[in-house]
């Protein structure tokens, strides 16, 4: 079949509805694809003859990032080292995280249509709030949340 693993490494594939999705080929060539939610290794062959799938589609590379994120994550983390000094975002609460967006926000919009302050340093706030509220979520246990 055209395309099929032959080493180890992320593989797409394409679904009987034309859905593209990533799977892994392992060191003892087993397919494992987050496709499905059980924890399950196909082998090659196994994995072809699901219903689901279409065909081999090629390998997956590693995601690059693009210049730009990698720009802004490096103003964001200039902002988070300039406030090292403060108590750490993890104990805060959701609510007094959205607050502090809300309050960055306003200042985002001041720079940009008023010209008081510096937009890439309040749009870095405003992002690196953000950034705290995922980062407490994906910290967080699903019980609690």
């Amino acid at each position: 079949m055209k395309n099929r693993p032959t080493k180890p490494g992320c593989f797409w594939w394409e679904d009987s509805d034309g859905g593209k999705h990533v799977a892994e080929c392992t060191g003892d060539m087993d397919i494992r694809s987050p496709y499905f939610d059980e924890d399950y290794d196909y082998d090659v062959e196994e994995f072809e003859d699901l219903d689901c799938f279409k065909r081999w589609i090629g390998p997956a590379h590693p995601p690059t990032t693009r210049e730009s994120v990698s720009w802004f994550a490096q103003q964001m983390e200039s902002k988070l080292i300039e406030n090292d000094h403060k108590e750490s975002w993890r104990h805060m609460t959701y609510r007094d995280l959205q607050r502090r967006v809300g309050e960055e926000l306003d200042e985002l919009w001041k720079a940009i249509f008023l010209g008081e302050g510096d937009v890439i340093s309040e749009a870095s706030d405003v992002a690196n709030f953000c950034m705290m509220i995922a980062d407490n979520w994906r910290n967080q246990d699903n019980e609690t949340r």
